[in-house]
């Protein structure tokens, strides 16, 4: 029986390779549609029960998390989001992962002034290379293209001055304790 489900979906037959099932799942949008929605639903849903924001009502976790995925694949734009930042994270995570073997091969560990310089300079690495995969991602979408950055950067700076206005602000309010 499932040999013949298989036959009959194309995957149980001569000549099938790994390449040609991704393409009949592609074909299926299961790419576009079915991983992102799984994934948005599993992130949602998991903040929403550890978090208990709206109690511990499963089912109404449930129901947001189901709404939030679909509503979030009715555009296409968090696919295209997807299939533009998924494989530079992965370039990104390799990058990451020569670093840690090379930092390993020439940074002798057993000294702890060393084994800080290393960590400094990986996690520098991978700053670096989050805010170039993000920004490189974001260039996909319209407001990306174009003089966008040239025509708004009044507001950008606005916007993280003030911002650094209300942090310092919110940092220096903090109440001391009285001893």
């Amino acid at each position: 029986m499932i040999l013949e489900f298989l036959q009959y979906a194309g995957l149980g037959g001569y000549g099938q390779n790994l390449g040609m099932i991704f393409q009949q799942l592609e074909y299926f949008g299961f790419f576009d549609y079915i991983l992102p929605f799984l994934l948005i639903f599993a992130m949602v849903y998991g903040i929403l029960d550890k978090s208990h924001i709206l109690g511990k009502n499963i089912g109404v976790n449930l129901v947001i998390a189901v709404a939030l995925g679909l509503l979030a694949l009715a555009f296409g734009d968090v696919s295209v989001f997807f299939s533009t930042i998924f494989p530079k994270a992965g370039i990104g995570l390799s990058i990451l992962l020569v670093a840690l073997i090379l930092m390993g091969i020439f940074v002798p560990m057993g000294e702890e002034g060393t084994r800080r310089w290393g960590n400094y300079v990986f996690f520098g690495l991978g700053i670096v290379l989050f805010v170039y995969i993000v920004f490189t991602s974001l260039q996909e979408f319209s407001f990306w293209r174009g003089d966008w950055l040239g025509t708004n950067w009044p507001l950008i700076l606005t916007l993280v001055l003030a911002g650094g206005v209300v942090g310092g602000i919110a940092a220096g309010s903090k109440t001391r304790d009285k001893e």
